[in-house]
C-alpha cells in the first residue's frame, strides 16, 4: 500500500513539474514560405549554438532538436502536406491492417487475412508518397506482421505435417 501511494503521488509531482513549462511547436513548412530568404539561408547555415550566440536566446534540448529538424527539412524540402487522395489511401490502408491482424486470430475468417494484408501494404506505400501520413505507416506494419506471422505459422504447420 505504502508504495502504491508513494508511486502515484510521484507520478503526479512529476506530472505537474512539467506542465508550466510553454512547449512551442517548429513551424510547419508552409509557414517557412513567408519567411525572407536570408533567414532561410541563416536556418539552414548555423549551428544551434551559432544560433544562440546570434540570438541571445538560449535554446532548450528539445529547442535544438526542433532546430535540426527544421534544418533538415529545409535541406530535403520536405513538405507535410498531404492531399486528400493520400489520406484516404491511409486510412484505408489503417483499416486494412487492423482488419488483417483481427482476422488472422478467427479461425474461419483467417483465410481473408493475408489478402487484407497485402492490400494495406500496397494502399500504405502509395500513401507515402512524398510525405509522411502516420495512419499509412501504421497501415504497412500491421500488415507486414500479419504476413510474416501468416507465413511463419504455414511453415511451422507444412514442417509438423499438419499441411
Amino acid at each position: 500500500m505504502k508504495r502504491t501511494v508513494l508511486l502515484l503521488s510521484a507520478l503526479f509531482i512529476f506530472c505537474c513539474s512539467f506542465s508550466s513549462t510553454p512547449v512551442f511547436a517548429p513551424a510547419r513548412s508552409s509557414d517557412l514560405s513567408a519567411l525572407p530568404s536570408n533567414v532561410l539561408k541563416m536556418v539552414q547555415t548555423l549551428s544551434p549554438r551559432q544560433f544562440e550566440k546570434a540570438t541571445g536566446k538560449k535554446l532548450r534540448f528539445k529547442e535544438k532538436i526542433a532546430y535540426r529538424i527544421l534544418q533538415w527539412k529545409l535541406r530535403k524540402g520536405h513538405h507535410d502536406e498531404i492531399d486528400e487522395k493520400q489520406r484516404k489511401q491511409g486510412n484505408l490502408s489503417l483499416v486494412f491492417g487492423i482488419a488483417s491482424v483481427v482476422f488472422l486470430f478467427i479461425p474461419i475468417l483467417g483465410i481473408l487475412a493475408p489478402g487484407l494484408a497485402i492490400a494495406a501494404i500496397v494502399l500504405g506505400i502509395m500513401s507515402l508518397k512524398g510525405n509522411t501520413n502516420t495512419a499509412g505507416i501504421v497501415g504497412i506494419i500491421c500488415g507486414g506482421a500479419v504476413i510474416f506471422i501468416f507465413l511463419l505459422a504455414v511453415a511451422i504447420l507444412s514442417s509438423s505435417g499438419w499441411l
